[in-house]
């Protein structure tokens, strides 16, 4: 396996934790995923660089990655979202 499949691999299972996590509302989770679509954009120039045939979709979605990073901190309605508290579910087992 090639360092580039690793490094996608890796990325595609912290984006499957985010799809996950999100919706929880927990603040982390937030950082997490603002740090991870910013470091796509960064290493997606290197892509960009490496073969011509990345050159037309690569813009798109580095626009994408910073326009859900724009939302996640942007959005008063997100700002609201992670800011609240989270009640911890209890399941009560009657013994």
């Amino acid at each position: 396996m090639t360092a580039a499949a690793a490094f996608h691999g890796v990325l595609l299972a912290l984006c499957v934790l985010l799809v996950w996590k999100l919706a929880t509302g927990r603040p982390w989770t937030r950082r997490l995923a603002t740090v991870s679509q910013l470091l796509s954009v960064a290493f997606s120039l290197v892509s960009r660089s490496s073969s011509p045939m990345f050159h037309a979709i690569i813009p798109v979605i580095g626009a994408a990655q910073i326009l859900l990073v724009t939302l996640l901190w942007g959005s008063r309605s997100a700002r609201d979202f992670f800011a609240k508290p989270r009640a911890v579910e209890r399941v009560v087992h009657n013994a």
